[in-house]
């Protein structure tokens, strides 16, 4: 940014007034004019990262957020718990027909706790079942159908389906001793945040051909999100006083010879387009190498809703002795920074891939040109 254009085509100008007035025998002072520049400054963006809690990320193509999902612990039943009394004692006999869908093995996987609500984009969550049954459930030795295993994972207090899947014995098997992984595919849509509740069903059918069973032998499932997590197209995240900066990129006055007694009023303008829904007060600090920063407070204009974002224009006021520190230096920035707090219901911000807080500077000058003393 540099302000030496303006006043050089006025003090062009100046000069054959001047020239006019003196061959008309005008008194000889030279008068003097205020005039008013407005010189565009280096602008700044406050991306949607800035605005994110622990756990949620922006994939590096910048469509998606990508959510972390912790793998939790292995849930385990037994036999003898999910077969009742046809397997109470250790015996060698004709597999027993059974489903446990009255009380099925049940768990939980943790979204960032910050995460109120999500979008699901993609996403999928690999089951490793681990049968220490004396048999296959699913496909028994001799059994006339097969049986299945269904896991379906849940949000809001069941009352949405995050993914409903079942493992046929048709096409699958859980052989006796082994681990075997079934990968479940999540449904897209919005869903409470939080926690996902997961549910594993068996269902044996039975069979003449005879196994070892013991009320004792266990059976687990154990899940874990596919990859590095859960993709989501957007999202409603908590923000209590969460810290958020930026800078402008560095802008060059060296060529700005303007004397402090001509500097009569300076303002730097901003433009705001606000897409969140955060208040907080936030301070905009002037600075360069080798010179003292000047800070001044801002309040942003919180968003209409998470597709609606407010669009301001506010002026920071510099005195003229501030802001003439600066004429002559190179590297002066404009740094933003603050404590922003969601606005919505519970402290929450609706927050998409592509938010940007734009903030597009200029700096507003009053100029006296002519005879400056």
């Amino acid at each position: 940014m540099q302000l030496l254009a303006h006043p050089r085509l006025v003090r062009l100008g100046l000069g054959l007034a001047v020239a006019t007035m003196a061959a008309c025998d005008y008194p000889t002072a030279a008068p003097r004019w205020q005039t008013v520049w407005q010189v565009p400054a280096e602008s700044a963006s406050l991306s949607v990262v800035k605005f994110l809690p622990a756990g949620v990320t922006v994939t590096p193509a910048g469509t998606a957020f990508n959510v972390t999902v912790p793998a939790p612990g292995a849930v385990s039943t037994t036999l003898g718990a999910v077969c009742g009394a046809s397997c109470a004692a250790p015996a060698t006999v004709p597999i027993p027909a059974f489903n446990n869908t009255g009380a099925p093995i049940s768990g939980s996987l943790t979204l960032p706790a910050a995460a109120s609500s999500v979008t699901i984009q993609s996403g999928a969550i690999d089951v490793a079942v681990t049968n220490n049954f004396g048999f296959d459930p699913i496909r028994p030795a001799g059994a006339l159908s097969n049986g299945s295993i269904r896991i379906k994972l849940t949000s809001g207090a069941g009352a949405f389906t995050v993914a409903d899947t079942t493992i046929s014995g048709a096409t699958n098997t859980l052989a006796a001793g082994a681990t075997t992984t079934f990968r479940v595919s999540l449904r897209t849509g919005t869903v409470p945040g939080g926690t996902f509740a997961y549910q594993a069903s068996v269902t044996c059918p039975g069979s003449t051909t005879t196994a070892t069973i013991a009320p004792a032998q266990s059976f687990s499932i154990s899940p874990a999100v596919v990859g590095t997590g859960i993709a989501l197209s957007k999202a409603t995240v908590t923000l209590i006083n969460q810290a958020v900066s930026d800078s402008s990129p560095a802008f060059d006055l060296t060529n700005s010879k303007i004397s402090t007694n001509a500097l009569q009023t300076v303002g730097t303008v901003l433009k705001i387009s606000n897409p969140f829904q955060i208040s907080g007060g936030f301070s905009v600090t002037l600075s360069a190498p080798g010179v003292t920063s000047v800070t001044k407070s801002l309040i942003i204009a919180p968003a209409v809703n998470d597709s609606t974002p407010t669009t301001s224009t506010s002026t920071i006021a510099f005195t003229p002795a501030e802001f003439s520190t600066f004429l002559g230096h190179a590297g002066v920035r404009l740094k933003y920074s603050g404590l922003v707090t969601g606005a919505a219901p519970g402290n929450t911000v609706g927050v998409r891939p592509t938010h940007v807080l734009g903030i597009q500077a200029s700096v507003l000058a009053g100029v006296l040109v002519g005879n400056v003393p």
